[in-house]
């Protein structure tokens, strides 16, 4: 945090703005100044690398917004991924390590190799067809279907309720599974569907709307756009989570423009770090800056990798739940996001009880954050 003159740095006007170096490297939001007191530029580091929209401004005050944020972008993702990905089978490896060398000294002090292996041999010719089949989980069938580690956990995030009260609503609080529900704020029973779902046992968010690059319709009095001031940020978001109290966390409804603006998601960072409230990047833009963003002010946070029904079909909405499914068994967890809609709820209904058979987890998308 500096401002920067020719010769020298002043430290005793220091921008207000949140930002840290670590590592010697710098994030977070930087503010550079001309020698006169004016902005230079501004915009996010992340460890030591440009990311997202920054924006530059000539000696006149003219603001000059340079589109080069999207390749640094996703460079510092890749490179953060791979870095992931490393130390994941790093990790995967150390402990295969400690579970070897755990199993090897419970051996050694117990019995040698070929005594276990003679008791392993044992003890199944001793357990008779009949107790087999008294206990489903040692039958045939019943090793088909149990459960698996290999599985995969999966945190479907629904939106769009809060229109309407009705059959349609209802049925998606019959579902016996561990669901996430995002509820539009400024709509008749935005208020009462939030308390509903939380009594039948479900997790809400508020979904909030934000500025699109083409046209933006509907929530006129809570939409987030890219003209409004810090204040006028802050005060819609607070007006959305007062009118949905039993939220605990954040999605973006829409947004492909307002999700790539770091002004607008920093100012919804502080009052989401201010009480205490995640963020689930709904990802509607590649050009998006809100996960990053939320990682540098502290807010617990993760993304959408997939979305079920941008077709209404329900062929089509299965085809893309089990490639959800497909990509939970690779990653170990991942977040999809449905819309509050008739062959949805249907495709869920049909589809959740058969994968829970499997073994596969479904699970609240709090408990999927980082």
């Amino acid at each position: 945090l500096f401002r920067e003159t020719e010769n020298e740095y002043d430290l005793s006007k220091l921008p207000r703005v949140f930002s840290t170096i670590k590592d010697g490297e710098r994030n977070g939001l930087w503010t550079y100044w001309y020698d006169n007191g004016d902005r230079k530029e501004e915009g996010t580091y992340y460890h030591g690398e440009k990311v997202g929209k920054w924006i530059y401004w000539d000696r006149d005050g003219n603001v000059e917004e340079k589109a080069k944020a999207a390749a640094a972008y996703h460079a510092v993702v890749e490179k953060v991924e791979a870095e992931k990905a490393a130390a994941y089978k790093a990790a995967t490896k150390a402990k295969a390590a400690a579970d070897k060398a755990a199993t090897d000294k419970m051996a050694a002090d117990r019995v040698a190799a070929d005594k276990v292996a003679a008791y392993k041999v044992a003890t199944y010719k001793a357990v008779s067809e009949k107790a087999m089949a008294a206990k489903k989980y040692v039958t045939e069938e019943s090793f088909k279907a149990s459960p698996s580690s290999e599985l995969g956990t999966i945190g479907l995030l629904i939106d769009d309720f809060g229109y309407r009260d009705d059959g349609l609503s209802d049925g998606f609080l019959t579902l016996d599974s561990r669901l996430t529900y995002a509820i539009i704020p400024g709509h008749g029973y935005s208020t009462d569907f939030g308390q509903k779902a939380v009594d039948a046992g479900f997790e809400v968010m508020v979904h909030m709307p934000m500025e699109n690059t083409g046209t933006t319709r509907g929530e006129e009095n809570f939409v987030l756009l890219t003209s409004m001031t810090d204040e006028e940020i802050q005060g819609r978001m607070l007006a959305a989570l007062d009118q949905i109290p039993t939220a605990i966390g954040v999605n973006n409804h829409q947004g492909s423009k307002g999700s790539a603006d770091q002004r607008i998601i920093a100012n919804v960072a502080r009052i989401l770090k201010e009480r205490n409230l995640f963020f689930i990047d709904s990802r509607t833009t590649k050009e998006t800056v809100a996960e990053s963003t939320m990682e540098v002010y502290g807010v617990p946070t993760a993304r959408n990798t997939h979305f079920l029904d941008n077709e209404d079909d329900e062929e089509k909405i299965t085809k893309q739940l089990m490639e959800l499914v497909r990509k939970s068994d690779k990653s170990g967890t991942v977040i999809g996001i449905g819309h509050a809609r008739l062959k949805t709820l249907n495709v869920l209904k049909r589809h959740i009880p058969e994968l829970q058979k499997k073994g596969y987890k479904f699970e609240f998308v709090s408990k999927m954050l980082h």
